[in-house]
């Protein structure tokens, strides 16, 4: 799935030095309005907004294992929002509390 949705995706560099891509409306996966796929502290978090059947959003961070590059789920928001881009800043500021709070992960340079 997520290959599928790599394209029309923009990178830009933030001033953080993280690589940062996002795209809007995903194609071909209803309710999934927002993404943002970005690097901090050596993890790689992919971020999303995904609608509820209420039509609210919630927040999604999932990550790339390393050993496989496979998302994996790794926390979802108990908050509602009335859009998916409400949501997705909700869910990268539960990605860089949950980096800062855990060890570098394992694309981080060595120290």
């Amino acid at each position: 799935m997520v290959n599928a949705t790599k394209a029309g995706i923009e990178r830009t560099p933030t001033a953080q030095g993280e690589t940062h891509e996002a795209q809007r409306n995903v194609p071909g996966v209803p309710g999934f309005d927002a993404a943002d796929e970005f690097e901090h502290r050596g993890w790689r978090f992919f971020c999303s907004g995904e609608q509820l059947p209420d039509g609210t959003f919630h927040a999604v961070v999932r990550y790339r294992a390393p050993s496989d590059d496979l998302l994996r789920t790794l926390r979802l928001g108990n908050e509602r929002f009335a859009s998916s881009t409400d949501a997705l800043s909700q869910a990268r500021e539960m990605a860089t509390q949950w980096a800062a709070s855990n060890p570098p992960g394992p694309t981080s340079p060595p120290a």
